[in-house]
């Protein structure tokens, strides 16, 4: 049975293909503590400044039903944006401006960057 890892697997290689460097902490760092939890992944800007919170949960899961507890880890974060994913369904939360909404592929730093400013 597919578990949160093999999610995880999956959100690493769309963060690659945006083009996060995933193995510098300045920019994706993991396991942050935030609010309640910790949360799975802070995408940061070239400041190193929260962007954004991804949230992966195991294949079985509707990564949709993650958004109140992301929410709050965004929150206490400063992350105006958040990323729901479960390896098969991909979500992009302005929280701030709106509902999540499907996305296919990753934004990029510099489009989190551009749309925060």
């Amino acid at each position: 049975m597919p578990t949160e890892a093999d999610s995880r697997i999956i959100f690493d290689r769309l963060l690659r293909e945006a083009g996060w460097d995933i193995e510098n902490k300045a920019v994706v760092s993991t396991e942050e503590p935030a609010a309640d939890g910790r949360a799975d992944y802070v995408l940061k800007n070239s400041r190193t400044h929260p962007l954004a919170i991804g949230e992966t949960k195991r294949f079985s899961i509707d990564p949709y039903s993650a958004k109140g507890q992301t929410k709050d880890y965004a929150v206490s974060l400063a992350a105006p944006f958040i990323l729901l994913s479960n390896g098969r369904e991909h979500y992009f939360w302005d929280y701030e401006n709106g509902d999540a909404r499907p996305i296919i592929g990753f934004p990029t730093q510099a489009d989190l960057e551009n749309r925060a400013n």
